[in-house]
């Protein structure tokens, strides 16, 4: 967790850093600008608002600038259209940035963070979602935000053993951990510096963090104590990924309604899936297991809150865009399964459980989900998320980033 000391430190840094383009290195057919303007801001991290916890567990991943690989400045107009953009890498340490050579003009400035699809898991579009493109500073511009740049999940593979049972679904990577911050009306002028560092344009995350906790202790419906998860056949996989996201500030922005049954994330596969002991760097004070919870693991996901239109956690998803998850893990021969049958395989088998959760998840919110193994599990996984499965799934109510957890108790 971010503590208050440091975001106030670095609500103060500073740095400098001034980016221009010279007639020497602009690409070909890129125009000087004349009697342009110059713009200076600082960034800064949005300090999320205190809620009220019912999680369990306690850890929180720290924020600080190492979180941050690279922030893409956007200035557009007032119909979306993307004017001016810049690639900037900031530094822990005091930081203000000063763009000039800006056409004269009243802008929203958005800046987006960790979106290089070179080199961070995203897939960027500048058509709206037809044909991936890396974002540059000049291919850009003469874009809508609104509607043709576009940040998807990168695509993955699915492990061995299940790919044959989803077979026409596609595999999608843990997405980076994307943040946005925007600065209305700014307006720059000929031969004039607009200066907004008196007023910091915070960065906030669009993503959510997911906190997978498995209890490995409740027999009360099936004896599950033989099982390994610590084995190639461990895995986590979540159905049901938006569509994509948008860089606009407000309703303009944010996760697509629009969610795909077929798009699967494969959070984690093999023998490390799960965690078994509390984080031991990257996270503040606090704890993850405890004695019923013993198997962890955080995965980043897309909001499913529609694009903004859902601000509070405290609330169900929208029935075709509840997250359904899936995991796995080793069961010996003669492992009793869900319907009574046994583990016939010399050497054991893969055995899955899924279970849906219906709460949503909205940006910058950790939400624990508590998987309760309430049945032996079944040797093939689900086609398609069903509400039917024997995975109890209890949901805490989510807390911010740098403040609490919400929870969600699933049995399996």
């Amino acid at each position: 967790m971010m503590k208050k000391s440091l975001l106030s430190m670095l609500a103060a840094v500073v740095a400098g850093a001034v980016v221009s383009c010279s007639k020497d290195n602009r690409p070909d057919g890129e125009q000087e600008i004349t009697g342009g303007g110059t713009l200076t801001t600082k960034i800064v991290f949005e300090e999320a608002a205190a809620s009220k916890a019912a999680a369990l567990s306690t850890a929180i991943p720290v924020t600080s600038w190492a979180n941050i690989k690279q922030v893409q400045l956007f200035l557009y107009d007032a119909s979306g259209i993307v004017k001016y953009s810049d690639v900037i890498t900031p530094a822990a340490g005091a930081t203000t940035y000063t763009w000039t050579d800006i056409p004269a003009g009243t802008y929203t400035a958005a800046l987006v963070a960790n979106v290089k699809s070179t080199t961070d898991n995203v897939t960027t579009y500048l058509d709206g979602g037809a044909t991936p493109a890396a974002w540059t500073k000049f291919n850009v511009r003469s874009k809508s935000v609104n509607s043709q740049l576009v940040v998807a999940h990168k695509p993955s593979a699915f492990p061995a053993f299940v790919s044959a049972d989803y077979a026409g679904k596609s595999a999608f990577a843990e997405p980076a951990e994307i943040f946005t911050g925007y600065a209305s009306g700014v307006t720059v002028a000929t031969g004039a510096t607009t200066d907004l560092s008196s007023s910091p344009v915070s960065l906030r995350r669009e993503v959510a963090l997911m906190r997978v906790r498995v209890k490995t202790n409740d027999q009360t419906d099936a004896d599950n104590t033989d099982l390994v998860f610590a084995h190639a056949d461990a895995s986590i996989l979540i159905h049901r990924l938006p569509d994509g996201m948008k860089i606009g500030q407000g309703s303009a922005g944010g996760v697509d309604a629009a969610s795909t049954d077929n798009n699967i994330l494969v959070a984690a596969s093999g023998l490390n899936t799960f965690n078994t002991a509390n984080p031991a760097t990257g996270y503040g004070p606090g704890s993850i297991v405890d004695a019923d919870y013993t198997l962890w693991r955080d995965v980043v996901v897309f909001p499913n809150d529609a694009g903004r239109t859902n601000t509070s956690p405290n609330v169900q998803a929208a029935a075709n865009r509840q997250y359904f998850i899936v995991v796995s893990a080793h069961a010996p021969q003669g492992h009793v399964l869900a319907d009574g049958t046994t583990v016939s395989a010399v050497g054991g088998q893969v055995v899955y459980w899924s279970g849906l959760i219906r709460e949503a998840f909205v940006p910058n919110i950790i939400r624990e989900v508590n998987l309760s193994l309430r049945s032996g599990g079944t040797v093939t996984p689900p086609p398609a998320p069903t509400q039917e499965g024997g995975l109890a799934v209890e949901v805490s109510a989510p807390a911010a980033w740098n403040s609490n957890i919400e929870r969600t108790d699933i049995e399996l």
